[in-house]
């Protein structure tokens, strides 16, 4: 896996391209209207989404809504059980349909993002381990509360999908936000804290397009950066694109290409050309 140092210094870049991706891309590049949105919608939903649950939800909420119902009734309880447990350590919690955040007690009101811009650590786990997990999510609370962050810049929280189906379909099982970008190698503790005390083990984001650390900037998320501005720089560039379709290696050439995209735009606004 790569490291928080790593990712802060641009090394590497923040996705991977699976085929089924760049298929899609590539269809679309060949259309004789590009359509900059649905290659943005694309790269998002790749980055962000597990197709297969996702499918496995909508298809449960169509075929069986009694039982969905049933589920999300169990998960939200849990996730108030959650939030009843952490009251203990001064955690706040809201939940708002979406997300379920809890905030850590005593941050600083008035603390500032380094760089104006929130960290974020993603934690990603197999569907069968999220239940599991999720009852040890107290645990992951009380070891972020040992986070030592620098007062001008403390400010922490973690969340989780806030329903039983972007939970599971969501590739961020959980995320959790800072402001002061020197705590990555202490918040991975806590980290693997909670996921020894679950008995589980945090999946290869790589593996599934992500990596373990991002950064939200100007209102936006990582995630969004990432792809509006791959679509963006096909836009800049839609006359090279003829070109670029009849490469024999145009799967490789286009991996190299979005990838490195990814890796300058992913936190910082705008489009690198």
């Amino acid at each position: 896996m790569r490291t928080f140092n790593e990712y802060i210094e641009n090394k590497k870049p923040t996705i991977l391209l699976e085929n089924q991706l760049l298929d899609k891309i590539i269809f679309e590049l060949g259309k004789p209207n590009l359509d900059p949105s649905t290659i943005k919608s694309l790269t998002y939903d790749y980055i962000t989404k597990n197709s297969e649950a996702d499918t496995a939800v909508k298809n449960m909420m169509t075929s069986d809504p009694k039982k969905y119902t049933e589920y999300n009734t169990k998960y939200k309880q849990l996730l108030d059980m959650v939030a009843n447990k952490l009251k203990n350590s001064g955690y706040t919690f809201v939940n708002n349909g979406a997300w379920a955040q809890y905030n850590r007690g005593d941050v600083n009101p008035n603390a500032k993002k380094d760089d104006n811009m929130t960290t974020k650590r993603y934690v990603t786990l197999a569907m069968n381990d999220i239940w599991k997990a999720f009852q040890a999510l107290p645990t992951l609370g009380e070891a972020l509360n040992n986070v030592k962050l620098r007062p001008e810049a403390n400010q922490l929280s973690f969340k989780v999908g806030g329903n039983y189906g972007t939970v599971m379909h969501h590739k961020d099982t959980i995320v959790i936000h800072f402001y002061d970008k020197n705590a990555g190698q202490q918040i991975d503790q806590a980290v693997n804290t909670f996921l020894n005390a679950a008995g589980v083990k945090e999946s290869n984001r790589e593996q599934i397009g992500r990596v373990n650390f991002g950064k939200d900037a100007g209102g936006t998320s990582d995630s969004d950066i990432v792809a509006d501005g791959i679509s963006k720089y096909f836009v800049i560039h839609k006359n090279e694109i003829p070109n670029m379709l009849k490469m024999p290696n145009i799967k490789d050439e286009l991996k190299k290409l979005i990838d490195n995209l990814s890796m300058k735009s992913s936190h910082r606004a705008g489009v690198v050309v």
